[in-house]
């Protein structure tokens, strides 16, 4: 039985991402320090996207449960990526590849930027089942 509750595409977005040392910190403040800290920051490519997280390669495995703050570029002419905080729910080592798949599930997410990843993959999925 499948856990999810919404359908992910394949799809590859830029998005980057800190693993969040302070979880004393509000949200607010996260979000914002992500600039400060950006020789912190890492960056990879979804490999497929749904409204609840995100999979994506990385070297490097991270720890279950791990809080990260992440930007996802997508391409819906707003100039700012969707903004986000997440945890790790999956980490899969590809053997013959030697990357980590890492599975995110999105925790903490503002209206307008839920409303533009709906939109986006909506899109894409109709724009998909007509070509």
């Amino acid at each position: 039985m499948s856990r999810r509750t919404h359908s992910r595409l394949n799809m590859k977005l830029k998005i980057s991402y800190r693993l969040v040392e302070d979880l004393s910190k509000s949200i607010r403040e996260l979000i914002q320090s992500s600039h400060a800290d950006a020789e912190l920051e890492q960056s990879s490519n979804t490999k497929d996207v749904s409204a609840s997280g995100v999979l994506f390669y990385l070297d490097k495995p991270l720890s279950l449960g791990a809080v990260l703050e992440i930007e996802i570029e997508i391409s819906d002419q707003k100039d700012k990526p969707i903004e986000c905080l997440s945890r790790v729910e999956r980490v899969d080592e590809m053997m013959m590849k030697k990357v980590y798949g890492i599975g995110v599930r999105f925790l903490d997410m503002s209206a307008g930027d839920r409303a533009r990843i709906d939109g986006y993959l909506k899109d894409t999925m109709r724009k998909r089942s007509i070509v």
